[in-house]
């Protein structure tokens, strides 16, 4: 059996942190996506001065969620300035960064979480 078949991750131990800039058009999608892992206690979007309806996507969502938290930054800050506001702002245990366009795919989630949670690391990569 592998790691992951052998280690029960536990429900909602999870923070997903997801930095967003000008992503009207996937971050439903992957909003959804991440949602839908059992592992995902709460998920902090940061849109970084979207010029889009990045926000507006998101505050709906976050209306009808209450998994999902949202902050905005006023002007842009980057990608590393998106991900520090997320990361002051988690309140769970183990916390992974998602892209908004999808770049990597919820379901592996628990490839990352299976040493941690087997008490084998304290943190892991991936990519």
């Amino acid at each position: 059996m592998s790691l992951i078949e052998t280690c029960k991750i536990p429900d909602g131990c999870l923070s997903v942190v997801m930095p967003a800039f000008n992503e009207e058009k996937t971050i439903e999608q992957v909003i959804a996506t991440v949602l839908a892992e059992a592992s995902v206690g709460e998920l902090v979007v940061v849109d970084d001065a979207s010029l889009d309806g990045t926000a507006q996507v998101v505050k709906r969502l976050a209306a009808a969620d209450s998994r999902i938290r949202f902050f905005q930054h006023e002007k842009n800050r980057g990608k590393g300035g998106a991900l520090a506001t997320g990361f002051e702002q988690v309140s769970l245990p183990i916390v992974i960064i998602q892209d908004a366009d999808a770049e990597y795919d919820p379901a592996e989630y628990n490839k990352l979480l299976a040493p941690i949670c087997a008490g084998y690391a304290d943190v892991v990569f991936g990519s």
